[in-house]
């Protein structure tokens, strides 16, 4: 791993390779369990008829979404604390204090295996079990191949760049919120309070977590 040195120098040093490529492994690996053992709990010990009745890449899509709800509730939390407590002075943060910016933060290193893990894992579902296709499948796979390109990107190119994708997935918090909504539309719950509450709580941390911050 003497090249992943070479092209940022934190490798090897204040980051061991090999602590990093296991965040990377365990997550995905953790992630997969999830998703098969979600199957299982729905289908047999929740017996959600409204998961039975689908055929298996819908499952898979249904699943999928749980997943990344799990994800974007971990990832959120670890930015916020980026963000917000990981400087010296408890009334700064990333963006008012520059030297904390620019400071080195092993956190944003290991949160970043985590999301890779992560989206490594559901490409896999994507192309695997759910092979949707279509233009809107297509646009969620390259939304992945993307985020990959982006979160890689970073890392590679080291100093600041690292801190700032791993503060981007405090973004991820929408997307609980986000997956409630596709849930209620398409079990036919989409009106009344709880529907108005779901899409006030999706777009108030939208606009904070992805226009505010």
């Amino acid at each position: 791993m003497e090249w992943l040195s070479q092209i940022n120098p934190h490798f090897g040093k204040e980051v061991e390779t090999m602590w990093f490529l296991q965040i990377y492994l365990t997550s995905a690996f953790t992630f997969l369990v999830c998703f098969y053992m979600g199957h299982f709990v729905f289908r047999d010990v929740i017996q959600l008829d409204y998961y039975k009745k689908m055929n298996w890449h819908d499952q898979a899509d249904f699943l999928s979404r749980v997943t990344a709800q799990l994800h974007a509730a971990f990832s959120a939390c670890g930015a916020y604390w980026l963000i917000f407590k990981s400087c010296d002075s408890a009334d700064q943060n990333i963006f008012t204090d520059s030297k904390c910016f620019n400071q080195f933060h092993p956190f944003a290193y290991e949160l970043l295996a985590f999301s890779v893990g992560y989206i490594t894992f559901d490409l896999i579902i994507i192309l695997k079990e759910i092979q949707d296709f279509s233009a809107l499948g297509m646009q969620n796979i390259m939304h992945h191949f993307i985020a990959l390109t982006a979160t890689v990107s970073g890392l590679l190119a080291g100093t600041f760049n690292p801190l700032v994708a791993a503060a981007t997935t405090f973004t991820e918090v929408s997307t609980i919120l986000l997956h409630v909504r596709y849930y209620m539309i398409k079990m036919k719950c989409a009106d009344g309070k709880p529907f108005l509450a779901v899409m006030i709580g999706f777009i108030s941390s939208f606009a904070y977590s992805r226009m505010y911050i």
